[in-house]
């Protein structure tokens, strides 16, 4: 909605009550019910950009503006409307201020006039963009309109009457307006629902040894009629119906003559528990709430088809016998065709497509993400649908349509691309509605404290009083990458860039290492951020800062906090940790794996070195990123807890005290002593923890985290093995050198199965 909101100037001319407002939708209908043939013009002020955006010409006093509606396409509104609805952090809006007197509403009356003032506004004074939350949860509650990719038929009034009516339910049905005329259908008869009958109290079924009318009570007669009322389709209800019904030939006839309409008598059962007994018509039909002219129907279809029924009814219900088993091993019967059963084919093979792929969950939205996200050297769905039409060439196999393809890809909750960026949780249930605003309040508190602080400390580092650092983990990245259709359906070897961004100095070191090198431990981040912070102490000696997210197997736990205690208290500086508020934590080291993989699109690569590489190229002004390529060696493991000084940097002890995930500010201390903020507020208070004690000698001297490479798992070697003719011939040596396991993890789980 685009709200009015009034200038000073405005307010000392107009009371508030002479103005209103005026949406972008009633804009956008003044344009689609502009009268043909006459010229409609309203008047702004706004700045020369929107004026030329909108063809929007200056009036002749200088400080009003026509726009001439006729002249408006109304694809400039529908974008309009879709930038408005693409800003998801803040929602800008523009405000337009008008005269009640000159624009009450705009309307087909308003329109008719020859032109609409909009009040004066001073010269060279925009229209002024205003923030608001409210806006952003009106404008997530009132999206407009959608299209989805995946209609849901159950959704239409005409199928909701076939539910309905297939449950037994009442119902609105259909009428013809005219007797003998099929077009003008009207959707507007009031149906009634399907209820049990009355019991048969028939003195000639007392007679009758083979009729237990009497003896069926009514909690069995409702329970047949539950349960024949929830079957799922009618053509179940067809069966049910039909095993219940026997047909016998007369032994004798009494009539001459030899086409006899009677061509015998049917027997009906009630089946309660495992008896099947018998009854009389009347108390079939009112015990199965349907009517006799459906029971003739079916039975019709017994007749023809002999004691079963056709086999596409058999089939859909899933009923298996030797004629729908001769189908399935007649040649290339079930796989061409537009029947069922073809249609059945080509959909197991497409689900068989989708499932050979290597699938995914989000990087950054795991938590509140169900999708499944395919690899990034899928750019799109049409690339992906080439590569099933080859694969359906290569087996024979005729594919679907496109449309049908689609379906079935959004229904497996499959995706292309992965998300960019956090969305943070807590924003996102506030706009629903299902987050207190109390606690709303607190975590835009929290989130605005933690900018302000990394603005004040950025200006420190500018200065030269502090090192400010930012640090975090980037988006797996799988080699070998390129565009060859057979590297889809195999594994590849990972590999992980640790990015940690001086803001000082505008120096990025970008940490590469392979799976086969090390694990995702916090050693193995520790060791980067720890040569990081070493190199740049040596060159100058200054107080440290390290803005990082909260993650706590990366950055919120014991192994990192002793790390750095052991390094500030060797250096003897002091060393701050400080964490971002969870879904806000944007930092400029986000702004390099941008970079890194806008240049990893551009290009196949094959082995880490070329990772290493292209980072050192993705930039160049004012210098290009640095890059290091890791070994094993290179890691030490600070886990070790005889060099620990503090085992836990929980700030509390009982159940109600606070946990690690609270800390907001950790400051290691030269003396070795830890200190903690809950809040950016809040005043600093020593660990409640009492510190170990650590001989000097001892001091920033830990083992290595590794002695040998990693291996790898046998399957996935193999696939890296039977990928090698897609790559060039240098690059080979680099794969068969890979440690990897001597059994098969598949293998394994398959005799487990057995």
């Amino acid at each position: 909605m685009v709200s009015t909101n009034m200038t000073s100037d405005i307010e000392s001319e107009y009371d508030s009550d002479d103005l209103n407002v005026l949406s972008v939708d009633e804009l956008f209908d003044a344009v689609k019910k502009k009268p043909h043939g006459k010229t409609t013009t309203t008047r702004i002020n706004n700045n020369d950009s929107s004026m030329q955006q909108y063809n929007i010409t200056p009036f002749e006093d200088g400080n009003n503006y026509e726009i001439n509606l006729n002249n408006i396409e109304l694809y400039e509104f529908d974008n309009f409307n879709n930038q408005l609805e693409q800003n998801t952090e803040h929602q800008h809006v523009e405000t337009i201020e008008c005269e009640k007197k000159g624009l009450q509403s705009i309307d087909e009356e308003t329109l008719n006039t020859p032109s609409t003032i909009i009040s004066p506004i001073t010269e060279n004074q925009n229209i002024e963009v205003v923030e608001y939350e409210d806006d952003i949860h009106n404008n997530l509650q009132n999206d407009g309109r959608k299209r989805n990719r995946v209609s849901n038929s159950n959704s239409w009034s005409r199928n909701e009457t076939k539910i309905k009516r297939l449950k037994g339910e009442s119902y609105i049905g259909y009428r013809r307006k005219e007797k003998d005329n099929t077009l003008n259908i009207l959707h507007d008869t009031p149906r009634e629902g399907r209820n049990l009958g009355p019991p048969c109290q028939s003195k000639v079924c007392e007679k009758w040894k083979t009729r237990f009318c009497l003896d069926i009570k009514n909690e069995d007669r409702s329970d047949i009629f539950k349960n024949f009322w929830s079957m799922t389709s009618w053509r179940e209800k067809q069966i049910f119906v039909l095993s219940l019904v026997e047909k016998v030939i007369p032994k004798q006839r009494t009539t001459e003559s030899a086409t006899s309409r009677r061509n015998g008598s049917y027997f009906y059962y009630l089946k309660v528990g495992n008896d099947k007994l018998g009854v009389c018509k009347q108390m079939f039909l009112s015990t199965l709430g349907i009517k006799e002219n459906t029971l003739r129907y079916w039975l019709e279809y017994k007749n023809q088809y002999g004691l079963q029924a056709p086999r596409f009814v058999r089939e859909e219900v899933g009923i298996e016998d030797e004629e729908i088993d001769s189908l399935v091993n007649e040649t290339n019967k079930h796989i061409t065709g537009n029947s069922r059963r073809a249609i059945k084919h080509k959909n197991n093979y497409l689900n068989t497509f989708f499932d050979k792929l290597p699938k995914l969950p989000s990087h950054y939205c795991r938590k509140s993400s169900r999708k499944l996200y395919l690899q990034t050297e899928i750019k799109s769905i049409t690339q992906l649908y080439n590569i099933y039409f080859s694969e359906c060439k290569t087996d024979n196999e005729k594919p679907l349509c496109r449309k049908a393809f689609d379906n079935i890809f959004f229904q497996k909750n499959l995706s292309i691309f992965s998300p960019k960026k956090d969305q943070c949780d807590k924003c996102c249930q506030y706009n629903l509605k299902n987050l207190p605003e109390e606690e709303y309040q607190m975590h835009v508190l929290k989130k605005n404290e933690a900018r302000d602080e990394k603005s004040k400390d950025k200006i420190l580092a500018a200065a030269g009083e502090c090192h400010v650092f930012t640090c975090d983990l980037m988006a797996v990245q799988l080699l070998p990458y390129s565009q060859a259709s057979s590297i889809y359906f195999k594994m590849k070897l990972a590999v992980h860039n640790y990015t940690v961004y001086n803001l000082s100095t505008n120096e990025s070191i970008n940490y590469w290492f392979d799976e086969s090198q090390t694990e995702l431990v916090a050693s193995t981040f520790v060791s980067c951020l720890i040569d990081v912070i070493e190199e740049t102490l040596k060159k100058s000696l200054k107080p440290v800062i390290i803005y990082s997210d909260g993650c706590t197997a990366q950055n919120r736990n014991c192994v990192m906090s002793n790390a750095l205690l052991h390094l500030c208290i060797k250096y003897d500086i002091t060393i701050t940790q400080k964490f971002l508020e969870k879904g806000h934590t944007q930092m400029e080291c986000d702004s390099v794996h941008s970079v890194i993989e806008r240049k990893l699109k551009k290009t196949d690569c094959y082995l880490p070195s070329q990772l290493s590489q292209l980072t050192k190229e993705a930039r160049i002004y004012p210098f290009p990123y640095t890059s290091k390529l890791l070994t094993f060696n290179f890691f030490s493991d600070y886990s070790n807890k005889k060099l620990m000084f503090y085992e836990s940097i929980r700030p509390g002890k009982v159940a109600s005290d606070p946990v690690v995930t609270d800390l907001r500010v950790i400051q290691y201390c030269p003396i070795g002593v830890i200190l903690y903020k809950l809040n950016y507020s809040d005043p600093f208070n020593e660990l409640p923890r009492r510190p170990n004690k650590i001989d000097k000698e001892d001091i920033f001297k830990f083992p290595k985290l590794h002695q040998h490479p990693k291996k790898i798992s046998l399957d996935k070697w193999n696939d890296l093995q039977s990928l090698k003719s897609i790559m060039p011939y240098d690059c080979h040596c680099f794969y068969d050198a890979l440690p990897h396991m001597d059994e098969s993890v598949r293998k394994a789980k398959k005799k487990s199965k057995e």
